[in-house]
Protein backbone atom coordinates (compact mmCIF):
# COMPACT_ATOMS: atom_id res chain seq x y z
CA UNK A 1 0.00 0.00 0.00
CA UNK A 2 1.23 3.51 -0.93
CA UNK A 3 4.41 2.00 -2.45
CA UNK A 4 4.35 4.20 -5.55
CA UNK A 5 3.45 7.27 -3.47
CA UNK A 6 6.23 6.51 -0.98
CA UNK A 7 8.83 6.11 -3.72
CA UNK A 8 7.87 9.37 -5.42
CA UNK A 9 7.85 11.31 -2.15
CA UNK A 10 11.27 9.86 -1.32
CA UNK A 11 12.54 11.02 -4.73
CA UNK A 12 11.31 14.57 -4.07
CA UNK A 13 12.89 14.65 -0.62
CA UNK A 14 16.16 13.31 -2.00
CA UNK A 15 16.10 15.91 -4.78
CA UNK A 16 16.41 18.77 -2.29
CA UNK A 17 19.20 17.23 -0.27
CA UNK A 18 22.23 19.51 -0.27
CA UNK A 19 20.29 22.70 -0.96
CA UNK A 20 21.41 25.56 1.21
CA UNK A 21 17.91 26.58 2.21
CA UNK A 22 14.25 26.34 1.27
CA UNK A 23 12.68 29.44 -0.25
CA UNK A 24 9.01 30.25 -0.67
CA UNK A 25 9.37 29.79 -4.43
CA UNK A 26 10.99 26.37 -4.44
CA UNK A 27 8.80 25.01 -1.63
CA UNK A 28 5.70 25.96 -3.67
CA UNK A 29 7.03 23.98 -6.62
CA UNK A 30 7.77 20.98 -4.40
CA UNK A 31 4.33 21.06 -2.79
CA UNK A 32 2.65 21.23 -6.21
CA UNK A 33 4.58 18.06 -7.07
CA UNK A 34 3.24 16.44 -3.90
CA UNK A 35 -0.29 17.29 -5.06
CA UNK A 36 0.31 15.51 -8.38
CA UNK A 37 1.59 12.47 -6.49
CA UNK A 38 -1.51 12.42 -4.26
CA UNK A 39 -3.85 12.49 -7.25
CA UNK A 40 -1.81 9.77 -8.97
CA UNK A 41 -2.22 7.71 -5.78
CA UNK A 42 -6.02 7.84 -6.29
CA UNK A 43 -6.69 10.54 -3.72
CA UNK A 44 -9.87 12.38 -4.65
CA UNK A 45 -9.00 15.69 -6.42
CA UNK A 46 -10.88 17.94 -3.97
CA UNK A 47 -9.35 16.08 -1.02
CA UNK A 48 -5.86 16.49 -2.49
CA UNK A 49 -6.50 20.23 -2.95
CA UNK A 50 -7.47 20.66 0.71
CA UNK A 51 -4.48 18.66 1.94
CA UNK A 52 -2.03 20.70 -0.15
CA UNK A 53 -3.59 23.98 0.99
CA UNK A 54 -3.08 23.00 4.63
CA UNK A 55 0.50 21.93 3.90
CA UNK A 56 1.24 25.26 2.21
CA UNK A 57 -0.11 27.16 5.21
CA UNK A 58 2.26 25.16 7.42
CA UNK A 59 5.44 25.79 5.46
CA UNK A 60 5.16 29.02 3.47
CA UNK A 61 6.29 31.92 5.60
CA UNK A 62 7.53 29.55 8.28
CA UNK A 63 10.84 30.54 9.81
CA UNK A 64 13.22 27.66 9.24
CA UNK A 65 16.19 27.26 11.56
CA UNK A 66 19.48 27.31 9.67
CA UNK A 67 20.46 24.08 11.40
CA UNK A 68 17.57 22.18 9.77
CA UNK A 69 18.34 20.64 6.39
CA UNK A 70 15.73 21.24 3.64
CA UNK A 71 14.97 17.54 3.13
CA UNK A 72 14.56 16.98 6.88
CA UNK A 73 12.26 19.99 7.11
CA UNK A 74 9.99 18.82 4.28
CA UNK A 75 9.86 15.28 5.69
CA UNK A 76 8.95 16.64 9.13
CA UNK A 77 6.15 18.87 7.80
CA UNK A 78 4.72 16.12 5.61
CA UNK A 79 4.81 13.70 8.53
CA UNK A 80 3.03 16.13 10.85
CA UNK A 81 0.33 16.97 8.28
CA UNK A 82 -0.29 13.30 7.49
CA UNK A 83 -0.41 12.49 11.21
CA UNK A 84 -2.92 15.31 11.76
CA UNK A 85 -4.99 14.03 8.83
CA UNK A 86 -5.14 10.49 10.22
CA UNK A 87 -5.64 11.53 13.84
CA UNK A 88 -9.28 11.71 14.89
CA UNK A 89 -11.34 11.77 18.02
CA UNK A 90 -12.94 8.47 18.98
CA UNK A 91 -10.07 6.53 17.41
CA UNK A 92 -10.60 3.75 19.94
CA UNK A 93 -13.52 1.35 19.72
CA UNK A 94 -16.43 2.57 21.86
CA UNK A 95 -17.84 -0.20 24.06
CA UNK A 96 -19.13 2.04 26.84
CA UNK A 97 -22.70 0.87 27.03
CA UNK A 98 -24.80 -1.71 28.82
CA UNK A 99 -23.88 -5.13 27.35
CA UNK A 100 -24.19 -6.32 24.74
CA UNK A 101 -22.44 -3.51 22.85
CA UNK A 102 -23.57 -3.92 19.24
CA UNK A 103 -21.06 -3.31 16.44
CA UNK A 104 -22.65 -3.01 12.99
CA UNK A 105 -20.36 -3.91 10.08
CA UNK A 106 -21.24 -2.56 6.64
CA UNK A 107 -19.59 -2.19 3.24
CA UNK A 108 -19.66 -3.23 -0.38
CA UNK A 109 -19.47 -6.86 -1.46
CA UNK A 110 -15.98 -8.30 -1.86
CA UNK A 111 -14.23 -6.01 0.63
CA UNK A 112 -13.54 -8.77 3.16
CA UNK A 113 -16.33 -7.87 5.58
CA UNK A 114 -17.06 -11.36 6.93
CA UNK A 115 -13.37 -12.16 7.42
CA UNK A 116 -12.99 -8.81 9.18
CA UNK A 117 -15.82 -9.73 11.56
CA UNK A 118 -13.77 -12.79 12.59
CA UNK A 119 -10.60 -10.72 12.98
CA UNK A 120 -12.39 -8.16 15.14
CA UNK A 121 -13.95 -10.93 17.26
CA UNK A 122 -10.52 -12.40 17.95
CA UNK A 123 -9.06 -8.97 18.71
CA UNK A 124 -11.82 -8.32 21.27
CA UNK A 125 -11.35 -11.75 22.83
CA UNK A 126 -7.70 -10.84 23.39
CA UNK A 127 -9.05 -7.87 25.35
CA UNK A 128 -10.93 -10.35 27.57
CA UNK A 129 -14.32 -9.56 26.02
CA UNK A 130 -16.93 -12.26 25.44
CA UNK A 131 -18.02 -11.95 21.82
CA UNK A 132 -21.01 -13.19 19.83
CA UNK A 133 -21.32 -12.75 16.06
CA UNK A 134 -24.20 -13.01 13.63
CA UNK A 135 -24.72 -12.70 9.88
CA UNK A 136 -27.68 -10.92 8.26
CA UNK A 137 -26.46 -11.67 4.74
CA UNK A 138 -29.37 -13.69 3.36
CA UNK A 139 -28.37 -13.02 -0.26
CA UNK A 140 -24.83 -14.25 -0.80
CA UNK A 141 -24.66 -18.05 -1.07
CA UNK A 142 -22.98 -19.65 1.97
CA UNK A 143 -22.38 -16.26 3.64
CA UNK A 144 -23.70 -17.52 6.97
CA UNK A 145 -21.84 -20.81 6.61
CA UNK A 146 -18.62 -18.84 6.06
CA UNK A 147 -19.05 -17.00 9.36
CA UNK A 148 -19.99 -20.24 11.13
CA UNK A 149 -16.82 -21.94 9.86
CA UNK A 150 -14.69 -18.97 10.92
CA UNK A 151 -16.25 -19.10 14.39
CA UNK A 152 -15.45 -22.80 14.76
CA UNK A 153 -11.90 -22.39 13.40
CA UNK A 154 -11.07 -19.48 15.70
CA UNK A 155 -13.12 -20.27 18.79
CA UNK A 156 -15.70 -17.48 18.99
CA UNK A 157 -19.47 -17.85 19.30
CA UNK A 158 -21.91 -17.42 16.42
CA UNK A 159 -25.71 -16.97 16.49
CA UNK A 160 -27.49 -17.88 13.23
CA UNK A 161 -30.88 -18.94 11.90
CA UNK A 162 -29.69 -20.98 8.94
CA UNK A 163 -32.28 -21.06 6.17
CA UNK A 164 -34.18 -18.03 7.44
CA UNK A 165 -34.88 -15.22 4.98
CA UNK A 166 -36.03 -12.75 7.63
CA UNK A 167 -33.31 -10.29 8.63
CA UNK A 168 -35.48 -9.03 11.51
CA UNK A 169 -35.89 -12.54 12.93
CA UNK A 170 -32.18 -13.35 12.65
CA UNK A 171 -31.20 -10.11 14.39
CA UNK A 172 -33.87 -10.48 17.08
CA UNK A 173 -32.62 -14.00 17.80
CA UNK A 174 -28.98 -12.84 17.95
CA UNK A 175 -29.81 -10.00 20.36
CA UNK A 176 -31.66 -12.45 22.59
CA UNK A 177 -28.75 -14.92 22.46
CA UNK A 178 -26.30 -12.15 23.33
CA UNK A 179 -28.30 -11.16 26.41
CA UNK A 180 -28.85 -14.77 27.45
CA UNK A 181 -25.14 -15.62 27.18
CA UNK A 182 -24.18 -12.30 28.81
CA UNK A 183 -21.92 -11.42 25.88
CA UNK A 184 -20.00 -8.16 26.12
CA UNK A 185 -20.15 -7.55 22.37
CA UNK A 186 -22.41 -8.57 19.47
CA UNK A 187 -20.83 -8.08 16.03
CA UNK A 188 -23.40 -7.90 13.23
CA UNK A 189 -22.29 -8.79 9.70
CA UNK A 190 -24.54 -7.31 7.03
CA UNK A 191 -25.02 -7.94 3.33
CA UNK A 192 -23.00 -6.06 0.75
CA UNK A 193 -23.72 -5.17 -2.85
CA UNK A 194 -21.54 -5.02 -5.93
CA UNK A 195 -22.25 -1.28 -5.94
CA UNK A 196 -24.00 1.33 -3.81
CA UNK A 197 -27.81 1.28 -4.07
CA UNK A 198 -30.83 2.68 -2.23
CA UNK A 199 -32.22 -0.78 -1.36
CA UNK A 200 -29.05 -1.62 0.56
CA UNK A 201 -29.19 1.66 2.47
CA UNK A 202 -32.83 1.24 3.44
CA UNK A 203 -32.04 -2.24 4.73
CA UNK A 204 -29.10 -0.92 6.75
CA UNK A 205 -31.24 1.82 8.24
CA UNK A 206 -33.75 -0.76 9.48
CA UNK A 207 -30.96 -2.92 10.92
CA UNK A 208 -29.45 0.07 12.67
CA UNK A 209 -32.83 1.04 14.11
CA UNK A 210 -33.45 -2.49 15.45
CA UNK A 211 -29.94 -3.13 16.79
CA UNK A 212 -29.06 0.35 18.13
CA UNK A 213 -25.30 -0.12 17.61
CA UNK A 214 -22.62 1.77 19.56
CA UNK A 215 -20.38 1.50 16.49
CA UNK A 216 -21.29 1.45 12.79
CA UNK A 217 -18.08 0.52 10.98
CA UNK A 218 -17.46 0.77 7.24
CA UNK A 219 -15.25 -2.07 6.00
CA UNK A 220 -13.47 -0.74 2.93
CA UNK A 221 -10.94 -2.18 0.52
CA UNK A 222 -7.82 0.00 0.41
CA UNK A 223 -7.74 -0.65 -3.36
CA UNK A 224 -11.04 1.17 -3.98
CA UNK A 225 -9.35 4.08 -5.75
CA UNK A 226 -11.15 7.28 -6.75
CA UNK A 227 -14.62 5.92 -5.90
CA UNK A 228 -13.67 5.59 -2.21
CA UNK A 229 -14.74 9.15 -1.37
CA UNK A 230 -18.26 8.68 -2.77
CA UNK A 231 -18.69 5.29 -1.08
CA UNK A 232 -17.74 6.72 2.32
CA UNK A 233 -19.97 9.73 1.73
CA UNK A 234 -23.00 7.60 0.83
CA UNK A 235 -22.67 5.19 3.76
CA UNK A 236 -22.06 8.07 6.15
CA UNK A 237 -25.11 10.01 4.97
CA UNK A 238 -27.28 6.90 5.25
CA UNK A 239 -26.33 5.53 8.68
CA UNK A 240 -23.68 7.86 10.12
CA UNK A 241 -20.60 5.61 10.20
CA UNK A 242 -18.51 5.95 13.36
CA UNK A 243 -15.33 4.43 11.99
CA UNK A 244 -13.53 2.75 9.10
CA UNK A 245 -11.70 -0.56 8.85
CA UNK A 246 -9.28 -0.68 5.93
CA UNK A 247 -8.67 -4.12 4.43
CA UNK A 248 -5.91 -5.41 2.11
CA UNK A 249 -3.40 -2.78 3.19
CA UNK A 250 -0.65 -5.31 2.43
CA UNK A 251 -1.48 -5.17 -1.27
CA UNK A 252 -0.18 -3.03 -4.12
CA UNK A 253 -2.93 -0.42 -3.94
CA UNK A 254 -2.07 3.22 -4.52
CA UNK A 255 -3.49 3.95 -1.08
CA UNK A 256 -5.47 7.09 -1.78
CA UNK A 257 -8.70 5.50 -0.59
CA UNK A 258 -7.74 5.92 3.06
CA UNK A 259 -7.08 9.63 2.71
CA UNK A 260 -10.23 10.26 0.66
CA UNK A 261 -12.56 8.38 3.02
CA UNK A 262 -11.14 10.11 6.07
CA UNK A 263 -11.52 13.57 4.61
CA UNK A 264 -15.04 13.03 3.29
CA UNK A 265 -16.63 11.08 6.17
CA UNK A 266 -14.70 12.70 9.05
CA UNK A 267 -14.76 9.23 10.60
CA UNK A 268 -11.58 7.72 12.08
CA UNK A 269 -9.79 4.66 10.77
CA UNK A 270 -10.00 2.26 13.72
CA UNK A 271 -8.36 -0.89 12.39
CA UNK A 272 -6.40 -2.07 9.36
CA UNK A 273 -6.24 -5.54 7.85
CA UNK A 274 -2.65 -6.38 6.92
CA UNK A 275 -3.05 -9.86 5.43
CA UNK A 276 -5.29 -12.89 5.06
CA UNK A 277 -4.52 -14.57 8.39
CA UNK A 278 -6.78 -14.04 11.41
CA UNK A 279 -4.00 -12.22 13.29
CA UNK A 280 -3.26 -9.85 10.40
CA UNK A 281 -5.32 -7.12 12.03
CA UNK A 282 -4.00 -4.03 13.81
CA UNK A 283 -5.27 -1.10 15.82
CA UNK A 284 -4.79 1.96 13.67
CA UNK A 285 -2.07 4.37 14.80
CA UNK A 286 -1.89 7.68 12.89
CA UNK A 287 1.76 8.40 13.60
CA UNK A 288 2.94 4.93 12.64
CA UNK A 289 0.78 4.96 9.51
CA UNK A 290 2.37 8.25 8.47
CA UNK A 291 5.78 6.66 9.05
CA UNK A 292 4.92 3.85 6.67
CA UNK A 293 3.62 6.20 3.98
CA UNK A 294 6.82 8.25 4.10
CA UNK A 295 9.05 5.18 3.98
CA UNK A 296 10.18 5.46 7.60
CA UNK A 297 8.99 1.96 8.48
CA UNK A 298 7.09 0.77 11.54
CA UNK A 299 9.62 -0.91 13.77
CA UNK A 300 7.48 -0.43 16.89
CA UNK A 301 4.62 -2.54 15.48
CA UNK A 302 7.09 -5.21 14.43
CA UNK A 303 8.66 -5.38 17.89
CA UNK A 304 5.23 -5.50 19.57
CA UNK A 305 4.20 -8.41 17.36
CA UNK A 306 7.45 -10.24 18.10
CA UNK A 307 7.05 -9.72 21.84
CA UNK A 308 3.46 -11.00 21.73
CA UNK A 309 4.60 -14.05 19.79
CA UNK A 310 7.43 -14.65 22.24
CA UNK A 311 5.02 -14.41 25.18
CA UNK A 312 2.42 -16.72 23.66
CA UNK A 313 4.91 -19.34 22.49
CA UNK A 314 6.99 -19.37 25.68
CA UNK A 315 10.23 -18.83 23.74
CA UNK A 316 13.31 -19.14 25.88
CA UNK A 317 15.52 -16.17 26.62
CA UNK A 318 18.19 -15.05 24.19
CA UNK A 319 21.34 -17.13 24.53
CA UNK A 320 24.82 -15.83 24.05
CA UNK A 321 25.76 -18.93 22.04
CA UNK A 322 23.02 -19.90 19.62
CA UNK A 323 23.04 -22.98 17.41
CA UNK A 324 21.13 -24.21 14.37
CA UNK A 325 18.21 -25.43 16.50
CA UNK A 326 17.75 -21.83 17.70
CA UNK A 327 18.21 -20.60 14.14
CA UNK A 328 15.38 -22.81 12.89
CA UNK A 329 13.11 -21.57 15.68
CA UNK A 330 13.81 -18.06 14.43
CA UNK A 331 12.76 -19.04 10.92
CA UNK A 332 9.48 -20.43 12.27
CA UNK A 333 8.92 -17.23 14.26
CA UNK A 334 9.52 -15.18 11.14
CA UNK A 335 6.83 -17.21 9.39
CA UNK A 336 4.38 -16.62 12.26
CA UNK A 337 5.03 -12.87 12.02
CA UNK A 338 3.73 -12.96 8.45
CA UNK A 339 6.80 -14.05 6.56
CA UNK A 340 9.73 -12.22 5.09
CA UNK A 341 7.64 -9.84 2.98
CA UNK A 342 5.54 -8.56 5.90
CA UNK A 343 8.61 -7.93 8.06
CA UNK A 344 10.40 -6.11 5.23
CA UNK A 345 7.30 -3.95 4.64
CA UNK A 346 7.68 -2.46 8.13
CA UNK A 347 11.36 -1.62 7.82
CA UNK A 348 12.59 1.84 6.79
CA UNK A 349 13.11 2.08 3.03
CA UNK A 350 10.86 -0.93 2.36
CA UNK A 351 9.36 0.71 -0.72
CA UNK A 352 12.75 0.51 -2.44
CA UNK A 353 12.91 -3.27 -1.99
CA UNK A 354 11.59 -5.04 -5.09
CA UNK A 355 9.51 -8.21 -5.11
CA UNK A 356 12.38 -10.25 -6.53
CA UNK A 357 14.56 -9.41 -3.51
CA UNK A 358 11.72 -10.31 -1.13
CA UNK A 359 11.10 -13.60 -2.94
CA UNK A 360 14.81 -14.43 -2.81
CA UNK A 361 14.92 -13.70 0.92
CA UNK A 362 11.87 -15.86 1.54
CA UNK A 363 13.32 -18.72 -0.50
CA UNK A 364 16.62 -18.49 1.35
CA UNK A 365 14.84 -18.91 4.69
CA UNK A 366 13.00 -21.97 3.35
CA UNK A 367 16.26 -23.44 2.02
CA UNK A 368 17.94 -22.90 5.39
CA UNK A 369 15.16 -24.82 7.14
CA UNK A 370 15.43 -27.75 4.69
CA UNK A 371 19.22 -27.83 5.19
CA UNK A 372 18.87 -27.93 8.98
CA UNK A 373 16.28 -30.72 8.71
CA UNK A 374 18.90 -32.76 6.82
CA UNK A 375 21.40 -32.57 9.71
CA UNK A 376 21.87 -34.88 12.66
CA UNK A 377 20.88 -33.70 16.11
CA UNK A 378 24.55 -33.44 17.04
CA UNK A 379 25.31 -31.24 14.01
CA UNK A 380 22.40 -28.92 14.78
CA UNK A 381 23.59 -28.40 18.34
CA UNK A 382 27.31 -28.20 17.40
CA UNK A 383 27.57 -26.60 13.93
CA UNK A 384 31.35 -26.38 14.28
CA UNK A 385 31.36 -30.11 13.39
CA UNK A 386 30.29 -29.30 9.84
CA UNK A 387 33.36 -30.21 7.79
CA UNK A 388 33.51 -30.71 4.01
CA UNK A 389 32.34 -34.34 4.03
CA UNK A 390 29.38 -33.60 6.34
CA UNK A 391 28.34 -30.64 4.18
CA UNK A 392 28.45 -32.85 1.07
CA UNK A 393 26.20 -35.44 2.75
CA UNK A 394 23.76 -32.71 3.86
CA UNK A 395 23.75 -31.24 0.35
CA UNK A 396 22.77 -34.59 -1.16
CA UNK A 397 20.10 -35.13 1.50
CA UNK A 398 18.52 -31.69 1.13
CA UNK A 399 18.99 -31.23 -2.62
CA UNK A 400 20.59 -27.83 -1.95
CA UNK A 401 24.15 -27.00 -3.02
CA UNK A 402 27.09 -26.66 -0.62
CA UNK A 403 27.40 -22.91 -1.30
CA UNK A 404 23.99 -22.33 0.32
CA UNK A 405 25.10 -24.43 3.32
CA UNK A 406 28.20 -22.25 3.69
CA UNK A 407 25.95 -19.19 3.45
CA UNK A 408 23.83 -20.59 6.28
CA UNK A 409 26.91 -21.06 8.47
CA UNK A 410 28.02 -17.47 7.79
CA UNK A 411 24.55 -16.19 8.64
CA UNK A 412 24.63 -18.19 11.88
CA UNK A 413 27.96 -16.60 12.84
CA UNK A 414 26.47 -13.14 12.23
CA UNK A 415 23.54 -14.02 14.49
CA UNK A 416 25.88 -15.31 17.20
CA UNK A 417 27.77 -12.01 17.20
CA UNK A 418 24.52 -10.04 17.21
CA UNK A 419 23.00 -12.07 20.04
CA UNK A 420 25.94 -11.27 22.32
CA UNK A 421 25.13 -7.58 21.94
CA UNK A 422 21.42 -8.03 22.68
CA UNK A 423 21.69 -10.50 25.57
CA UNK A 424 22.47 -7.77 28.08
CA UNK A 425 19.17 -6.04 27.35
CA UNK A 426 16.35 -8.30 28.58
CA UNK A 427 13.76 -6.08 26.88
CA UNK A 428 15.02 -6.91 23.41
CA UNK A 429 12.66 -9.13 21.47
CA UNK A 430 13.77 -12.32 19.75
CA UNK A 431 13.41 -10.38 16.54
CA UNK A 432 16.67 -8.67 17.50
CA UNK A 433 18.56 -11.80 16.54
CA UNK A 434 17.91 -11.15 12.88
CA UNK A 435 20.71 -8.96 11.42
CA UNK A 436 18.59 -7.22 8.79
Amino acid sequence: MFKSFTNKISDIINSIKGRGRITEENISQIIDSVKDILIDADVNFDVAEKFIERLKQRVIGDKIAKSIKPDQYLLKELHEELTNLFTSENQQLNLKTRPPAVILMCGLQGNGKTTTVAKLAKKLQERKKTVLTTSLDIYRPAAMEQLLKLSKDHDFECSLLLGSKSIKDILKNALADAKKSMADVLIVDTAGRSKFDKELMEELKEIQKQSNPVESLLVADSMLGQEAANIAKNFNEAIGITGIILTKTDGDSRGGASISMLEVSKSPIKFIGTGEKIDDFENFDAKRFANRILGQGDILSLIEEAKALQKNSNVSKIKSKINLVDFQKQIKQLSKLGGFSKIVSKLPGASKVNQSQIDNGQQTMLDYSVIIDSMTKKEKNSPELLNASRKLRISKGSGINVNKINQLIQHLKMMQKFSKKTKANSNKSKLGLWPF
